[in-house]
């Protein structure tokens, strides 16, 4: 497996716009956050959840996977995850019922059809 951040590569668009729209729609007593880098390439995205003000995990890509670390331990210390893409891994840290999923989905073809068909 990749080092966390090693060779870190660009997330695609239209997984960045739909972890934009899962942030919008995932449950919790609040609203999720999803933080870009400032770059004009997106290669880190820092998820915050509901009623906190510092990121719970950080993602990135590499040509190895998505690669997602908390940033406190959990029941087995502090694991890195590795997935296929960024809309995996969000919907790891959070799932969404079929209800909130059918939104997401609906939205994205609504908001962002071009950047579907092109990624």
């Amino acid at each position: 497996m990749a080092n966390f951040g090693s060779g870190n590569i660009i997330f695609h668009r239209a997984d960045i716009l739909y972890a934009l729209e899962w942030a919008a729609a995932a449950p919790g007593l609040g609203r999720w956050t999803v933080l870009l880098d400032d770059t004009e390439q997106t290669r880190l995205v820092s998820v915050v959840p509901p009623g906190t003000e510092r990121p719970a995990f950080l993602i990135t890509r590499s040509q190895e996977g998505v690669f997602v670390m908390p940033q406190a331990p959990g029941e087995e210390g502090l694991q890195i995850r590795r997935f296929g893409n960024l809309r995996e891994a969000v919907l790891a840290i959070c799932p969404l019922d079929d209800e909130r999923a059918v939104a997401v989905n609906e939205a994205m073809e609504i908001l962002y059809p071009r950047t579907l068909r092109s990624d």
